[in-house]
């Protein structure tokens, strides 16, 4: 729908491809999210790039992080703090919008910031994958707070179908990049933001990390 809206209003495909990813960072937490990156096949007449935004590893990574008593163990690259690579989405979505398309960021980020903060309703896929990840979800007390609803002896569970899920937090955050643009993700506040919280928590993405972050054209 955010898509349509965007090639209605006089956008092209990059505008809307990246207004849809956008979107999908508010409303599909389980597979989507600006903490995230990708790629992007661009063709032009005869002209094919492919632009590479994809997540790196911050610079305090090791080859043996995840090692544990001589084994790898495969949770910790995929659950905590230690999962976390340096994110490529919103330079990747931003590059994208603003090499290719014709609207202004404001124009593309308009919707992701409306969901963000009016909400959206809770699917049956979005419960299943909160039911199915519950314990780790109850691990984090924001991502319980956000994603999950209390029962009535106060523990946290997959939301009822319907649920709105509001994001105050996430509509500030997309509103900075909508006024300043990636900048305010990699080196501005935002980025202090995550880096502390990285460190507060034992986490290796630095603000260096994000402010040398480059997207790569192959």
């Amino acid at each position: 729908q955010a898509g349509v809206e965007i090639l209605r209003g006089g956008g092209n495909a990059a505008d809307a491809a990246a207004a849809v990813a956008f979107v999908l960072a508010v409303v599909e937490p389980y597979s989507s999210g600006i903490g995230g990156g990708g790629f992007a096949l661009l063709k032009n007449n005869n002209d094919i790039r492919f632009l590479d935004f994809r997540e790196v590893a911050p610079k305090q990574a090791t080859r043996d992080m995840y090692i544990r008593d001589g084994k790898a163990d495969t949770k910790l690259s995929r659950d905590g703090i230690l999962s976390v690579a340096v994110p490529g989405a919103v330079a990747g979505y931003l590059e994208l919008q603003e090499q290719y398309g014709k609207l202004s960021r404001q124009d593309v980020l308009k919707r992701a910031i409306e969901y963000a903060l009016d909400g959206f309703a809770v699917t049956t896929r979005y419960q299943n994958y909160a039911k199915k990840r519950l314990t780790q979800l109850r691990k984090d007390p924001e991502i319980s707070r956000i994603f999950l609803v209390k029962d009535k002896n106060g523990e946290y569970q997959a939301p009822a179908i319907g649920h709105v899920v509001k994001q105050p937090e996430l509509a500030q955050t997309l509103s900075l990049i909508s006024k300043d643009g990636a900048s305010a993700f990699y080196k501005g506040s935002l980025a202090d933001a995550l880096a502390a919280d990285m460190k507060a928590r034992g986490g290796i993405v630095s603000k260096q990390d994000l402010e040398t972050f480059k997207i790569r054209y192959r």
